[in-house]
């Protein structure tokens, strides 16, 4: 008799779909594969949201059993981060937030200021494929002076697995706000957008109150074409500025987090719900693939090399019967290589082999 277990190894950070559990097989007789409520196809899942998850597990004579586990939500904190703070220690809880940047004041002047930068950080889920993100600082005018942003470069855009292979241009805006054009990303994911600041830019402010102390506020804001902006919600992060304080924040560690599609299992089993058709078999430099499955649904399309390494990866929001697909790797195709296009659906999975032709 099949049957199984299920251990949580975590729960998921900030509401970025990082949560993780592992299923163990009991009895049936072996040859095991698995099937989550979000596609993945391995034993372990680390891809989960916050919730209730079930997994299929399906031995060699196509017996199945199913087994579930609860997701819960790690607390994020606050958006602002010391230095060193990564997007994988935002993802995943593991930076302590960042209360007060402290001056060293002449009179009411402020003459130098810690710790050297600090970063902001905030999930934004994409209301259409193109779009922008503003982020705006603002105080309470008991200070000056605003932060500026540090350079052009330390605008950043994640994925909620930290992977940075979103189409995005990022500017700074009077020195201090920072602006993000998004292309052709996947309508109702989320992202993850950092941004590093200056402390030292402060320096030479004046402080208004006889308390020398203010209190600086980042915000998101996305917009659509000409539609007016809207406040991405609980995007709003604090930030002191008080004189003759220690900072004490901790440093985060060491972090990893991997997609959960990073490497694909090249035993998907007998799971066809999410059934396809790749042409031309050899391909050379396009592949197509036309949807099989007779049903709507939202997909996405990965594409690995021979070991099992994710190469590109393609998000579908309206699938449908019939539908075709053409990708154009961005690698050099040689003759005879073997690659695995796998179909994710809102019911399945599917896995093919393909082959190149020079």
């Amino acid at each position: 008799m099949l049957s199984c277990t299920v251990a949580k190894n975590g729960d998921t950070a900030c509401n970025g779909n990082t949560g993780s559990a592992t299923v163990s097989p009991v009895g049936g007789s072996g040859g095991y594969t698995y099937l989550w409520d979000n596609g993945e196809t391995t034993a372990s899942a680390t891809g989960l949201s916050a919730g209730s998850h079930s997994v299929t597990v399906t031995d060699s004579n196509g017996c199945t059993t199913n087994c579930n586990v609860e997701i819960g939500v790690v607390a994020c904190g606050g958006h602002i981060f010391p230095t060193q703070t990564t997007c994988c220690n935002y993802a995943t809880g593991t930076a302590s937030s960042l209360m007060f940047v402290c001056t060293k004041v002449n009179g009411n002047v402020v003459n130098n200021a810690i710790p050297g930068v600090f970063f902001y950080y905030s999930n934004v889920v994409a209301p259409a494929a193109n779009f922008t993100i503003d982020v705006m600082q603002t105080n309470d005018g008991d200070l000056n002076k605003l932060f500026n942003v540090q350079n052009d470069r330390q605008i950043r855009l994640f994925t909620n697995y930290c992977e940075n292979n979103i189409n995005f241009t990022g500017s700074i805006v009077n020195g201090h706000d920072a602006r993000y054009v998004v292309t052709g990303a996947t309508p109702g994911a989320t992202y993850i957008i950092s941004i590093k600041y200056d402390v030292k830019t402060i320096i030479g402010g004046v402080y208004s109150g006889g308390d020398l102390l203010s209190t600086y506020t980042f915000s998101s804001y996305t917009k659509v074409g000409a539609n007016p902006s809207v406040p991405v919600a609980g995007s709003t992060g604090m930030l002191d500025v008080l004189a003759g304080c220690k900072d004490t924040t901790p440093l985060p560690g060491d972090c990893r987090i991997s997609p959960p599609s990073s490497v694909v299992d090249m035993n998907p089993g007998t799971v066809e719900m999410a059934g396809f058709t790749t042409f031309p078999v050899p391909f050379k430099d396009n592949i197509t693939i036309r949807y099989d499955f007779d049903y709507q649904s939202k997909v996405r399309i990965e594409m690995f090399d021979s070991k099992g390494m994710l190469i590109m990866s393609h998000d579908d929001p309206d699938a449908y019967y019939n539908k075709q697909i053409t990708l154009t790797p961005n690698i050099n195709i040689g003759e005879g290589q073997l690659y695995f296009i796998k179909v994710i659906t809102d019911r399945g999975v599917s896995i093919k082999k393909v082959i190149s032709n020079k």
